[in-house]
């Protein structure tokens, strides 16, 4: 008994050639008895440690979870910042090459010049994440916090 049995009770009983189980039977039921309650207590006590812990984990883990979809978000908002820096480039690029001393109707793999130079402001444009504003809020609410496995 010397596992569940409460401190402040007796624990062991000793058989020997003095004394026999059967003469430790009162004092054994009688020690169960007396010992019920502070088992039962014990018990208690243990369990809602249990629970207590269980909600600690519980809200670490919520915590955790949240700090994860803050990062997955503004990791996406970095994105579209890099999309519109790189966007912003290609434009200025584009108009310097507008301006460069070419021959806009000179044809390289069936296009001429002036439409390479459409076709890469159409591109951009694709890509700008300004032109499309409500799109990078409505891409940053749809993250969660497995949109990114690292």
């Amino acid at each position: 008994m010397t596992s569940w049995m409460p401190s402040g009770f007796r624990r062991k009983w000793c058989e020997g050639s003095t004394y026999r189980m059967e003469q430790f039977a009162s004092d054994i039921v009688a020690t169960l008895i007396l010992a019920l309650p502070a088992i039962s207590a014990e018990r208690e006590a243990r369990e809602e440690r249990r629970r207590l812990s269980e909600m600690r984990m519980k809200q670490q883990s919520e915590l955790e979870a949240q700090r994860r979809l803050d990062k997955n978000r503004f990791r996406q908002l970095a994105e579209h910042a890099a999309a519109w820096r790189e966007t912003s480039l290609l434009r200025r690029f584009v108009a310097a090459m507008r301006q460069a001393d070419l021959d806009m109707g000179m044809v390289i793999e069936g296009k001429t010049i002036a439409q390479w130079l459409n076709w890469a402001e159409v591109a951009i444009d694709r890509h700008d994440p300004l032109l499309h504003p409500k799109s990078v809020i409505e891409s940053i609410a749809a993250v969660d916090r497995w949109t990114y496995p690292d």
